[in-house]
């Protein structure tokens, strides 16, 4: 008698069961998936591209390279596949890189994710992130907080507490990068402690056909410096060599200037909107001045070119200049930021 056909759901069913509750792979054809439970997919890998970044929200994650260029240290939160681990390895030969993660069975599929092995760049710590950031140093440049469990956000991942560490162990003008889900019914408070925190020097998007808010906060101990000793406030000699890539843009020197002092710049807060208004977008009244922005509305009506503090174009010239600009959707992802600033 000929077995039964088996599906890809029946292969994956048999691999939950056989999970025990354990982080478990599957294998697709040229894909490689990692799974908490069966409600969603953790990462994914295309076998013979593993250094692709296979979901958008972990593109639109890599937009730390409008703020942070060269990041000297990189820390994130969170292993999972490693996507965005290898992708940095590869494309940042000049960066070392720290990931923590608390789950030892996620850091024991490294090898299945192609993820390299530790070196002088890379070290993978199993580390509980809460507790590792109350004593981190502070020398990050940039900090990706993707940390997920099977049951999604944990709380300690976005509390007032962790996220004063996390801004502690920024250097100046260092930038956080945090992926939250849109439905997570904690967002509201995220939203609210980081805009605290960082002194509301805080943007964000939303990844493309996903349901994942990317919100992008600078470190406001800032002043002038960034951290490694070069004034922000940069000439237009100086601002064309820190730009990657500058042989394929021309920028007018005004531009370039604005673009090196943007993040030093501290635009007058606005009040504040309600809670109500942080999570749910209400709408607020405009007035609309060609080309200025003056005006109050909320996070979701927010337009591209009526942005206060005017940070869309000098962004954009980075995007633009970026080698990776193409890859990542870097000038798109501009184009969708949004600001609390209104």
């Amino acid at each position: 008698m000929p077995k039964p056909y088996k599906t890809q759901f029946d292969d994956f069913m048999d691999l939950l069961d056989g999970a025990g509750g354990k982080p478990f792979v599957q294998r697709r054809g040229d894909l490689l998936s990692l799974h908490f439970n069966g409600v969603a997919i953790q990462s994914e890998m295309r076998l013979s591209a593993p250094d692709q970044l296979m979901f958008s929200y972990t593109r639109a994650m890599m937009g730390f390279l409008l703020f942070q260029h060269a990041p000297q240290h990189l820390l994130m939160v969170g292993l999972g596949g490693g996507s965005m681990v290898k992708f940095c390895y590869r494309h940042l030969p000049d960066t070392r890189i720290t990931v923590l993660e608390l789950d030892a069975d996620v850091i024991a599929l490294r090898d299945q994710f192609m993820i390299p092995p530790d070196d002088a760049r890379l070290q993978i710590i199993h580390a509980d992130a809460a507790a590792y950031m109350e004593s981190a140093q502070q020398d990050v440049d940039v900090l990706l907080l993707d940390g997920f469990g099977a049951d999604g956000l944990p709380p300690d991942l976005c509390s007032v507490h962790f996220y004063a560490a996390c801004r502690r162990a920024l250097n100046p003008l260092g930038v956080l990068v945090a992926n939250i889900i849109d439905r997570d019914p904690r967002l509201e408070f995220c939203m609210q402690y980081l805009h605290a925190e960082f002194d509301r020097r805080v943007c964000w998007c939303r990844a493309e056909g996903g349901g994942n808010r990317i919100v992008f906060a600078i470190n406001p101990d800032g002043g002038g410096d960034n951290g490694h000793g070069e004034n922000v406030n940069i000439k237009h000699e100086s601002a064309m060599a820190a730009l990657p890539c500058r042989a394929h843009i021309r920028l007018q020197a005004n531009v370039v200037q604005q673009a090196g002092s943007m993040l030093s710049e501290t635009p007058a807060s606005p009040p504040s909107p309600s809670p109500a208004g942080e999570s749910h977008g209400d709408s607020g009244t405009r007035k609309s001045h060609a080309g200025r922005g003056e005006q109050s509305e909320s996070l979701r009506d927010f337009h591209v070119n009526e942005c206060r503090h005017d940070f869309r174009p000098q962004l954009l010239q980075r995007a633009q200049a970026s080698s990776l600009g193409s890859q990542l959707n870097l000038p798109q992802l501009v184009g969708r930021l949004r600001s609390r600033r209104s």
